[in-house]
């Protein structure tokens, strides 16, 4: 029995490092390998038995049960929801891994195990746990900060000191308009950027940031973030150029008259002084130079993603590009989960259907992450500039969605190739029941509903 063996294209260091491993899906008691081969497994022995066998990233809907099961050994990691997203063992040749499918946004079947590996085939950086595995894999091989032995160096990571816990407070996620909500319309456009989140994280502040006192201007930075008072004197006509997060953590992008008080960098400023508003700058944040550190991580995602196999690992890109977006908002820690103490004040882990579970939550200082919360609020915003910039460009804007500008007739722009680019869809007549939602002849997409699993 052979199994698997990685392409001979890949670099060696990736072909010595994966070829100890398989990439497996756990169905029941059933262990199924992607080369076709299969066993049962009664119990959590059994399945060691087989993991020093084979040490392999095992994929299964029973992540549960079996970290319920598995022994004193493993080292159990869970979600910040105290979901459990991972059980490791190591073995005597690897540490085997248990993943639960929904890190793929997938469920188990042999077609998606098949996905999988045509995505790290189609990638050559091995195979990896989950879509932030990927990323880094993927970032890691491109990234051109590095020393003798390959290992990243982070002196171009943008420093959270003193503005972390303020970026995290203000940030805001992908921008969401609907100005259609409720209505019906017989031919439905959208236009969807390229890779925008890649797009965007070509340019990013980077270095310690400089503290900005009211009233003063912040000679030689590139970019800044400060609480600005926007007063917007007239209504809008189009749509707001600008977030604003309510006491209970809506967000909305304003167009009525009246002041506002909001966190912004200071190229939605400069949007917001377009569109006619007047805004004043109080504290804040500078930063004094830009990295381009991540653009070929970026170039090689859009390439990637363009010449994918199939649709469905053009799909598993897409989510380890999201994936990155998450890794830069991660605060500095881990989540471990440890068997459960009546006296220990933590959390419980939960279960599927939010059943505790006999283990508590136990967070610990992870050393080597940097925090990157400012790339993250960074990248976000840009995206909303540019899809804010898109839908000014067009007439009957029915909604925008993240990184998407949807109108009620054909849209004046022509489709560009590339990052920072889109592509033109026409969805056909369609409805807009909610925001982000949409029922066409050419989609569907209903958030907050739940639909059958795919096979």
């Amino acid at each position: 029995m052979t199994g698997w063996s990685p392409p001979a294209s890949w670099p060696v260091r990736i072909r010595k490092a994966t070829k100890l491993h398989q990439l497996a899906s756990l169905d029941g008691q059933t262990l199924t390998w992607a080369d076709g081969d299969s066993v049962v497994v009664a119990d959590w022995a059994s399945l060691v038995e087989e993991l020093e066998r084979r040490p392999s990233i095992v994929l299964t809907n029973d992540i549960d049960r079996w970290a319920a099961t598995a022994g004193p050994e493993v080292l159990i990691s869970t979600a910040k929801d105290t979901r459990i997203v991972s059980v490791a063992r190591r073995g005597r040749r690897a540490t085997s891994r248990l993943i639960p499918w929904s890190a793929w946004s997938m469920k188990g079947a042999a077609g998606n195990l098949l996905t999988l590996q045509q995505t790290f085939e189609h990638c050559g950086v091995g195979l990896q746990a989950t879509p932030a595995t990927l990323w880094q894999a993927l970032m890691g091989a491109t990234y051109p900060y590095q020393d003798e032995q390959g290992r990243v160096t982070w002196r171009q990571l943008p420093s959270g000191d003193g503005c972390d816990k303020v970026l995290r407070a203000s940030v805001v996620g992908g921008r969401v308009d609907t100005p259609g909500e409720g209505q019906t319309f017989d031919d439905i456009w959208e236009i969807d950027l390229n890779n925008a989140y890649a797009s965007a994280a070509r340019k990013l502040p980077t270095g310690k940031p400089r503290v900005i006192a009211e009233g003063v201007v912040a000679e030689g930075a590139v970019t800044t973030y400060r609480q600005c008072v926007i007063t917007i004197p007239r209504k809008l006509s189009g749509l707001g150029p600008f977030p604003l997060r309510d006491r209970v953590g809506k967000v909305c992008y304003p167009t009525e008259a009246g002041t506002y008080t909001a966190w912004l960098w200071r190229e939605t400023v400069e949007d917001c002084r377009k569109a006619g508003c007047h805004v004043e700058e109080r504290t804040g944040w500078a930063w004094m130079e830009w990295t381009d550190c991540l653009s070929p991580w970026a170039e090689r995602m859009d390439t990637l993603r363009s010449t994918a196999p199939n649709p469905d690992v053009a799909r598993v890109l897409k989510l380890s590009i999201v994936a990155a977006l998450g890794r830069f908002f991660m605060k500095p820690t881990r989540k471990r989960a440890v068997p459960h103490e009546k006296a220990s004040g933590l959390p419980m882990v939960l279960a599927e259907g939010g059943m505790p579970m006999p283990l508590d939550v136990r967070e610990e200082r992870a050393t080597g992450m940097a925090p990157m919360a400012p790339w993250y609020s960074y990248i976000m915003a840009s995206t909303a500039r540019q899809v804010w910039a898109l839908a000014g460009e067009q007439e009957n804007v029915i909604y925008t969605n993240f990184d998407a500008v949807a109108v009620a007739q054909r849209p004046t722009a022509e489709p560009r190739e590339g990052l920072g680019g889109w592509k033109i869809v026409c969805l056909g007549k369609g409805t807009i029941p909610y925001p982000r939602a949409i029922v066409s002849d050419g989609k569907t997409r209903l958030p907050g509903v739940r639909r059958p699993a795919p096979p």
